[in-house]
């Protein structure tokens, strides 16, 4: 006898999964997440510092051609300066250097911005020279200035115009000559100055280094230039420093406070020893406090004349010249000092 069907079987079809199977999750293979890029650490500090270095080569590039636009009316003026001082027009170069010292402010105040850049490598260098360039052009100015200064007293004698100074009443060159011995000596403490400045002004450029510029940039001398100006700056403090002492004598020299006595020897320029081997004429003159007076002056044939006691003459001048007798205007010697 067979069983009924019982209700509570129910036939599993495997194409349809059971209530219970439908509640298991089923378990799929992993597959790698894809993260935008921009949220990567390593891309994040890598925009970050491309940022920055593209921010701060656009601002160095504008702050630089800023200060280079500066720099360009820093240098017209400065040629204005030296034009109207070579014109002889000392209020016109005195007001072109205020334009010069004023556009200079400008273009250092400019490169301000790009100081704090100068510890950093390669960079660093070249923003240095170009702060000691700025400083050097600034202490020029100021040389510029103490030089006018110095000069202006002086202005009319030098043969500048549209300078308003106090009538000297300076007619005469020796009228000139007494005034230069009277104040001369005022200049000595300026000079002291300006060549202190320019002792600066060369260490200041000392500092950049030749061979860190091209020969040339865009067909342009770069590295010849550099060098020329520190050889010119330098060349400039030894000479002042080597003429300091004769602006410090020159009150002695034209008799100031004490009068001075000189002897004038004339040399026969046309003798194979123009410089002492033939004497043709002698003068003296006093000098006190820039004022010139005339004292003795005759022929050399005149003074040997003078002198009776006849000495033999040495033999090079027996054999190359017929004297028997030693004069005062023949000597062997084309040495002034031992001719004299």
């Amino acid at each position: 006898m067979e069983n009924p069907p019982s209700d509570d079987l129910q036939m599993v079809d495997s194409t349809n999964p059971s209530p219970a199977e439908s509640l298991v999750p089923k378990l799929l293979p992993k597959t790698a997440s894809r993260r935008p890029l921009f949220s990567r650490p390593w891309f994040v500090i890598l925009l970050t510092f491309l940022i920055i270095f593209l921010g701060l080569g656009v601002w160095i590039s504008v702050v630089g051609y800023q200060t280079y636009s500066k720099v360009q009316g820093v240098t017209t003026h400065a040629k204005a300066t030296l034009a109207a001082f070579d014109n002889r027009d000392l209020v016109g170069a005195q007001g072109e250097l205020a334009q010069t010292k004023s556009s200079l402010d400008q273009a250092r105040s400019t490169f301000g911005g790009l100081r704090p850049l100068s510890v950093l490598p390669f960079l660093g260098g070249y923003l240095k020279d170009v702060d000691h360039v700025l400083s050097a052009g600034q202490k020029g100015v100021e040389v510029g200035e103490m030089i006018f200064a110095a000069i202006t007293p002086y202005a009319d004698i030098m043969g500048f115009t549209g300078v308003s100074i106090e009538d000297l009443s300076l007619k005469t060159a020796e009228d000139r000559i007494i005034f230069v011995a009277e104040t001369v000596e005022k200049i000595a403490p300026e000079m002291d100055k300006i060549s202190l400045k320019l002792n600066e002004i060369n260490a200041d450029l000392q500092t950049i280094k030749n061979e860190r510029y091209p020969q040339k940039l865009f067909g342009k001398e770069v590295r010849s230039n550099v060098i020329s100006l520190k050889n010119s700056v330098s060349s400039a403090a030894s000479s002042l420093q080597n003429f300091q002492p004769i602006i410090k004598l020159l009150p002695d020299l034209l008799g100031n406070p004490d009068p001075r006595q000189y002897l004038i020897i004339f040399q026969n320029d046309a003798e194979l020893r123009p410089t002492g081997g033939f004497l043709t004429a002698y003068a003296t003159l006093k000098v006190t406090k820039g004022k010139i007076e005339p004292g003795v002056s005759e022929d050399i044939y005149t003074l040997d004349a003078g002198f009776t006691k006849k000495v033999p003459a040495p033999d090079p001048i027996k054999k190359y010249l017929p004297l028997v007798y030693k004069s005062l205007r023949t000597h062997r010697s084309p040495r002034v000092w031992w001719a004299i």
